[in-house]
């Protein structure tokens, strides 16, 4: 039997301390991480790499719900979240939907190819409206965001769901909605709306949402959709209620991937090889241990976890970027490099800083060996234990501690390499034009060889390439006659 969350956010301004600016953009302290995409392995990437989530983030005051979901979308692909207020009955338990035949296709159902009926899908229209959801979770309201095909737009759709135990159908259909919200930009302009859908509340309030492009798990992990909602935009809702809430990305029909947060559709226990849940899925159903909850457990302190890893070249040198969400609960990050993935040393230390719930680090590897290098951080929490994060790699193919000299140089130019001994190495000078001027080839059979350089070169700054055995490397320097 799947373990049920215990521990569900109690809906009160508990971490109201701080200002939030919806501007898509959830730097700021006083945000909360409620949960995180799958950080195991190769994340899930049903979508493609341009289709991504990294977290949940909550925050309230007296009056408004703060909401941010990190990532990206492309195309019409549609981040979906889900909220469930405890004190309310909407959807009904393991419903995400059902009886859609008097809506509009959108991704809450759809009739269009890419969920037929029939087959394992319901008769009735499908996308997300035939999909079961796991035990515990009773979805309420629903808010779809998209960018339409465009480069300059995101959309949002809302719908609220009918209270089931006062609902006469068998079936319980939508309340109110799908509906049309409004748009914003996609480079952070937050865009308000008044409340004015019929089945929900109505007045003066707006909901106010902003999108910003850019999100990268390693190097910008804070930029999303950030939605501020009244509580009096939520029918039902008030403070002291509890609430859960879950995310995932589905196409514009309401075929979903295999990227949501929290949780890990992966049913063969290798995270990132799952396939797409599709039309009408069961998330009740799936049994992946410790990462088969699909809605948010936000009151338990999260551990830290990684976020994401990258790496990069820096002229000759290799840059490490990582952001962990931590909680003040890391002490040492350890900089570890193996040439064969399987024995590392540690090559650096970078000392952890409590910035709120999340942190972006950085590393240079000055001296990166010859040949494909692996990298991985170890993490060290203040209690002593050590988290590793993924390993990656990265090849190099360059000439190593390449140095000339003198410089500036009159009629001959001294070149040292570090791992090019003993193999001819052809090299050729080009100009700031980018002309080439001299070309030739060396043995370097010792560690120290020689180019000597024709009166007719005249002063100036030359750049000198040489490749040896399928490496390369390149120095400026100076003439002066």
């Amino acid at each position: 039997m799947k373990r049920l969350a215990s521990i569900i956010l109690i809906w009160l301004p508990l971490f109201s301390g701080g200002q939030i600016t919806v501007d898509g953009d959830c730097s700021e302290a006083s945000w909360r991480i409620l949960a995180l995409v799958n950080t195991t392995g190769t994340p899930n990437s049903g979508f493609g790499s341009n289709n991504t989530l990294g977290v949940i983030k909550y925050h309230s005051n007296a009056t408004t719900l703060f909401i941010a979901i990190t990532g990206n979308v492309d195309a019409n692909n549609n981040i979906v979240l889900f909220i469930d207020n405890v004190s309310y009955s909407g959807r009904g338990p393991n419903k995400l939907g059902a009886n859609m035949s008097s809506v509009f296709n959108s991704v809450f159902k759809t009739t269009s190819a890419s969920c037929p009926t029939g087959g394992s899908n319901p008769s009735e229209p499908n996308g997300l409206s035939g999909a079961v959801m796991d035990a515990g979770f009773d979805a309420d309201y629903g808010f779809a965001i998209n960018k339409g095909n465009t480069s300059t737009d995101v959309y949002m759709d809302a719908v609220r769901f009918s209270n089931y135990l006062n609902d006469p159908l068998p079936t319980p259909a939508y309340l109110a909605g799908p509906t049309y919200v409004g748009n914003c930009n996609q480079s952070g302009g937050t865009a308000s709306y008044p409340i004015s859908i019929s089945g929900w509340n109505s007045g003066s309030s707006q909901i106010s949402f902003a999108w910003q492009n850019g999100y990268d798990a390693a190097t910008a992990q804070n930029k999303g959709i950030e939605i501020s909602i009244p509580y009096n935009f939520l029918p039902g809702v008030a403070l002291g209620h509890q609430m859960r809430f879950f995310a995932l990305i589905t196409n514009a029909d309401g075929f979903a991937s295999n990227v949501c947060v929290p949780g890990d559709p992966n049913t063969i226990g290798n995270a990132g090889s799952a396939s797409n849940l599709g039309c009408s899925f069961n998330l009740s159903t799936i049994t992946n241990s410790g990462k088969d909850i699909f809605y948010t457990d936000p009151l338990m302190a999260l551990p830290l976890s990684f976020l994401g890893f990258k790496s990069r070249w820096e002229g000759e040198k290799v840059r490490l970027d990582w952001s962990v969400a931590e909680q003040g609960e890391a002490n040492y990050f350890y900089i570890e490099r193996s040439s064969d993935g399987i024995q590392h040393e540690r090559i650096g230390t970078v000392a952890a800083r409590d910035q709120g719930s999340t942190s972006s680090y950085s590393f240079i590897d000055p001296y990166p060996k010859s040949g494909r290098n692996f990298y991985r951080i170890a993490a060290q929490k203040r209690s002593g234990v050590v988290l590793h994060s993924h390993a990656l790699s990265i090849d190099n193919q360059r000439i190593s501690l390449i140095s000339l000299y003198p410089n500036p140089t009159t009629d001959k130019l001294f070149i040292r390499m570090g791992d090019a001994r003993n193999q001819p190495c052809s090299w050729s000078i080009f100009s700031e034009t980018g002309q080439q001027v001299l070309t030739g080839q060396i043995a370097v059979s010792q560690p120290l060889e020689s180019i000597l350089l024709p009166p007719s070169l005249p002063s100036g700054t030359y750049r000198i390439s040489l490749a040896s055995e399928g490496k390369s490397a390149s120095r400026s320097f100076q003439v002066r006659r």
